[in-house]
Protein backbone atom coordinates (compact mmCIF):
# COMPACT_ATOMS: atom_id res chain seq x y z
CA UNK A 1 0.00 0.00 0.00
CA UNK A 2 3.13 2.51 0.73
CA UNK A 3 4.80 3.34 -2.27
CA UNK A 4 8.62 4.36 -2.28
CA UNK A 5 9.20 7.81 -1.23
CA UNK A 6 10.40 10.93 -3.49
CA UNK A 7 11.08 14.14 -2.50
CA UNK A 8 8.45 16.32 -2.26
CA UNK A 9 10.33 19.61 -3.74
CA UNK A 10 11.33 17.77 -6.75
CA UNK A 11 7.96 16.38 -7.20
CA UNK A 12 6.04 19.72 -7.48
CA UNK A 13 8.96 21.53 -9.47
CA UNK A 14 9.06 18.69 -11.75
CA UNK A 15 5.15 18.95 -12.28
CA UNK A 16 4.81 21.88 -12.89
CA UNK A 17 7.87 22.64 -15.05
CA UNK A 18 7.33 19.55 -17.41
CA UNK A 19 2.98 19.69 -17.28
CA UNK A 20 2.04 20.47 -21.28
CA UNK A 21 -0.21 23.17 -21.40
CA UNK A 22 -3.68 21.12 -21.69
CA UNK A 23 -3.14 20.26 -17.52
CA UNK A 24 -3.06 23.88 -16.61
CA UNK A 25 -5.99 22.32 -13.68
CA UNK A 26 -3.18 20.20 -12.25
CA UNK A 27 -0.56 22.78 -13.01
CA UNK A 28 -2.44 25.19 -10.49
CA UNK A 29 -3.12 22.46 -8.06
CA UNK A 30 0.04 21.42 -7.50
CA UNK A 31 1.08 24.65 -6.69
CA UNK A 32 -1.07 25.53 -4.86
CA UNK A 33 -0.04 22.24 -2.74
CA UNK A 34 2.99 23.98 -1.05
CA UNK A 35 1.45 27.25 -0.55
CA UNK A 36 -1.92 25.42 1.42
CA UNK A 37 -1.21 26.88 4.56
CA UNK A 38 -1.39 30.26 3.64
CA UNK A 39 -4.98 29.97 3.37
CA UNK A 40 -5.95 26.75 4.45
CA UNK A 41 -9.28 25.50 3.98
CA UNK A 42 -10.27 21.52 3.85
CA UNK A 43 -13.07 22.02 1.09
CA UNK A 44 -9.90 24.21 -1.27
CA UNK A 45 -8.03 20.91 -0.22
CA UNK A 46 -10.05 18.57 -1.41
CA UNK A 47 -10.90 20.26 -4.95
CA UNK A 48 -6.95 20.15 -5.41
CA UNK A 49 -6.97 16.56 -4.26
CA UNK A 50 -9.70 16.02 -6.94
CA UNK A 51 -7.99 17.61 -9.51
CA UNK A 52 -4.93 15.84 -9.30
CA UNK A 53 -6.46 12.77 -8.64
CA UNK A 54 -7.92 13.30 -12.03
CA UNK A 55 -4.68 13.71 -13.67
CA UNK A 56 -1.87 11.26 -15.05
CA UNK A 57 0.55 12.43 -11.76
CA UNK A 58 -1.51 10.34 -9.67
CA UNK A 59 -0.61 6.88 -11.37
CA UNK A 60 3.01 7.59 -9.50
CA UNK A 61 3.44 5.77 -6.89
CA UNK A 62 5.96 8.62 -5.11
CA UNK A 63 3.65 11.66 -6.61
CA UNK A 64 0.79 9.21 -4.40
CA UNK A 65 2.13 8.61 -1.55
CA UNK A 66 3.90 12.72 -0.87
CA UNK A 67 0.13 13.91 -1.65
CA UNK A 68 -1.40 11.42 0.59
CA UNK A 69 1.03 12.57 3.65
CA UNK A 70 -0.33 16.27 2.83
CA UNK A 71 -3.97 14.98 2.51
CA UNK A 72 -3.25 12.95 5.88
CA UNK A 73 -2.55 16.24 7.59
CA UNK A 74 -5.35 18.54 6.80
CA UNK A 75 -8.05 15.94 7.75
CA UNK A 76 -5.80 15.90 11.31
CA UNK A 77 -6.29 19.66 11.16
CA UNK A 78 -10.09 19.42 9.95
CA UNK A 79 -11.35 16.37 11.36
CA UNK A 80 -15.16 17.91 10.76
CA UNK A 81 -14.07 17.74 6.77
CA UNK A 82 -13.39 13.72 6.81
CA UNK A 83 -17.27 13.13 6.51
CA UNK A 84 -17.63 15.23 3.13
CA UNK A 85 -13.96 13.89 2.12
CA UNK A 86 -14.71 10.47 2.41
CA UNK A 87 -18.40 10.85 0.65
CA UNK A 88 -16.35 12.36 -2.54
CA UNK A 89 -13.91 9.60 -2.78
CA UNK A 90 -16.33 6.62 -2.48
CA UNK A 91 -17.69 8.37 -6.23
CA UNK A 92 -14.47 6.80 -7.54
CA UNK A 93 -13.74 3.07 -8.60
CA UNK A 94 -13.06 1.04 -6.36
CA UNK A 95 -9.14 1.21 -7.47
CA UNK A 96 -9.09 4.72 -6.49
CA UNK A 97 -10.63 4.50 -3.59
CA UNK A 98 -8.03 1.56 -2.69
CA UNK A 99 -5.80 4.37 -3.65
CA UNK A 100 -6.85 7.14 -1.45
CA UNK A 101 -7.39 4.58 1.77
CA UNK A 102 -3.75 5.55 2.31
CA UNK A 103 -4.80 9.56 3.08
CA UNK A 104 -7.22 8.46 5.79
CA UNK A 105 -5.02 5.89 7.13
CA UNK A 106 -2.02 8.24 7.86
CA UNK A 107 -4.75 10.94 9.23
CA UNK A 108 -5.43 8.38 12.19
CA UNK A 109 -8.61 10.23 13.78
CA UNK A 110 -11.52 8.57 15.07
CA UNK A 111 -13.16 9.97 11.72
CA UNK A 112 -10.75 9.06 9.30
CA UNK A 113 -11.02 5.85 10.96
CA UNK A 114 -14.79 5.35 10.22
CA UNK A 115 -13.95 6.44 6.41
CA UNK A 116 -12.41 3.43 6.31
CA UNK A 117 -14.80 1.22 6.97
CA UNK A 118 -16.99 2.80 4.50
CA UNK A 119 -14.53 2.07 1.69
CA UNK A 120 -14.67 -0.20 -0.96
CA UNK A 121 -10.61 -1.48 -0.11
CA UNK A 122 -8.66 -4.09 -1.15
CA UNK A 123 -7.48 -7.18 1.46
CA UNK A 124 -4.43 -6.09 0.86
CA UNK A 125 -4.97 -2.61 2.15
CA UNK A 126 -6.75 -3.93 4.97
CA UNK A 127 -4.29 -6.09 6.28
CA UNK A 128 -1.66 -3.25 6.16
CA UNK A 129 -3.90 -1.08 7.58
CA UNK A 130 -4.58 -3.57 10.13
CA UNK A 131 -0.78 -4.86 11.10
CA UNK A 132 0.64 -0.99 11.11
CA UNK A 133 0.41 2.33 12.92
CA UNK A 134 0.42 5.61 11.61
CA UNK A 135 3.47 7.71 11.98
CA UNK A 136 3.33 10.73 14.07
CA UNK A 137 5.44 13.25 12.64
CA UNK A 138 5.96 15.59 15.54
CA UNK A 139 8.11 12.88 17.36
CA UNK A 140 10.60 11.86 14.65
CA UNK A 141 13.80 11.03 15.79
CA UNK A 142 16.08 9.20 13.04
CA UNK A 143 14.75 10.95 10.59
CA UNK A 144 15.21 8.81 6.77
CA UNK A 145 14.41 10.09 3.61
CA UNK A 146 10.95 9.38 3.72
CA UNK A 147 10.73 11.73 6.89
CA UNK A 148 12.35 14.44 4.85
CA UNK A 149 8.99 14.11 2.42
CA UNK A 150 6.54 14.15 5.37
CA UNK A 151 7.82 16.76 7.26
CA UNK A 152 7.86 19.58 4.14
CA UNK A 153 4.58 17.68 3.17
CA UNK A 154 3.94 19.02 7.19
CA UNK A 155 4.61 22.93 6.60
CA UNK A 156 2.97 22.66 3.51
CA UNK A 157 -0.20 21.81 4.79
CA UNK A 158 -0.05 22.91 8.08
CA UNK A 159 2.54 26.31 7.90
CA UNK A 160 3.89 24.64 11.43
CA UNK A 161 7.77 25.90 11.58
CA UNK A 162 8.56 22.67 13.52
CA UNK A 163 8.53 20.73 10.93
CA UNK A 164 11.33 22.72 9.12
CA UNK A 165 13.28 22.93 11.78
CA UNK A 166 13.61 18.95 12.33
CA UNK A 167 15.03 18.99 8.78
CA UNK A 168 17.11 21.45 9.82
CA UNK A 169 18.35 20.08 13.07
CA UNK A 170 19.03 16.88 10.41
CA UNK A 171 21.23 18.98 8.37
CA UNK A 172 22.87 20.66 11.28
CA UNK A 173 23.84 16.87 11.98
CA UNK A 174 25.31 16.34 8.56
CA UNK A 175 27.14 19.64 8.97
CA UNK A 176 28.95 18.41 12.36
CA UNK A 177 29.63 14.97 11.38
CA UNK A 178 31.04 16.50 7.82
CA UNK A 179 33.29 18.46 9.93
CA UNK A 180 34.40 15.59 12.15
CA UNK A 181 35.42 13.84 8.76
CA UNK A 182 37.73 16.59 7.48
CA UNK A 183 40.35 15.16 8.73
CA UNK A 184 39.63 11.07 8.90
CA UNK A 185 40.76 8.85 5.31
CA UNK A 186 37.59 7.05 5.96
CA UNK A 187 34.29 9.31 4.72
CA UNK A 188 31.01 7.79 5.30
CA UNK A 189 28.40 9.33 3.06
CA UNK A 190 25.36 9.95 4.90
CA UNK A 191 23.05 9.99 1.86
CA UNK A 192 19.90 11.29 4.10
CA UNK A 193 22.12 14.13 5.02
CA UNK A 194 22.67 15.40 1.19
CA UNK A 195 18.94 14.66 0.81
CA UNK A 196 18.16 17.11 3.72
CA UNK A 197 20.56 19.54 2.84
CA UNK A 198 19.22 19.77 -0.83
CA UNK A 199 16.10 20.02 -0.08
CA UNK A 200 16.34 22.53 2.83
CA UNK A 201 18.55 24.89 0.36
CA UNK A 202 16.16 24.88 -2.38
CA UNK A 203 12.96 25.45 -0.35
CA UNK A 204 15.02 28.26 1.47
CA UNK A 205 15.65 29.91 -1.87
CA UNK A 206 12.42 29.21 -3.38
CA UNK A 207 9.67 30.37 -0.38
CA UNK A 208 10.02 33.19 1.36
CA UNK A 209 7.88 31.75 4.64
CA UNK A 210 10.48 28.67 4.89
CA UNK A 211 13.89 31.47 4.80
CA UNK A 212 12.66 33.46 7.67
CA UNK A 213 11.95 30.34 9.69
CA UNK A 214 15.67 30.02 8.36
CA UNK A 215 17.25 32.62 9.61
CA UNK A 216 15.30 32.60 13.02
CA UNK A 217 16.73 28.79 13.90
CA UNK A 218 20.33 30.39 12.72
CA UNK A 219 19.60 33.00 15.61
CA UNK A 220 19.69 30.76 18.59
CA UNK A 221 22.74 28.54 17.04
CA UNK A 222 25.99 29.31 19.25
CA UNK A 223 28.69 31.03 16.65
CA UNK A 224 30.20 27.22 15.51
CA UNK A 225 26.90 25.73 14.65
CA UNK A 226 25.81 29.04 12.68
CA UNK A 227 28.51 29.02 10.53
CA UNK A 228 28.33 25.35 9.57
CA UNK A 229 25.15 25.65 8.60
CA UNK A 230 25.53 28.61 6.63
CA UNK A 231 28.35 27.00 4.80
CA UNK A 232 26.15 24.14 3.67
CA UNK A 233 22.91 25.99 2.98
CA UNK A 234 24.06 29.00 1.92
CA UNK A 235 27.41 29.27 0.77
CA UNK A 236 27.55 26.72 -1.35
Amino acid sequence: MKPAPFLLTALFSAAVSAAPATHMDTKAATEAVSVYYRNPNPDRALKIMQTIIADPLWKKDSARHNLSVWAAQILRQHPQATDKWCRAMKQYPAVTQDETAYFFFLANTSESRKCLRNLNISNHSKTYIAQNTPPDISSLSNISPADLDALWTTFYATGNPKAVEKVLDRVLDYAKAQKAQEKSNHKNIDMTGVAAAWSARSNIMQNQDIRKIFDTYLNRLNATDKALLQKILVQE
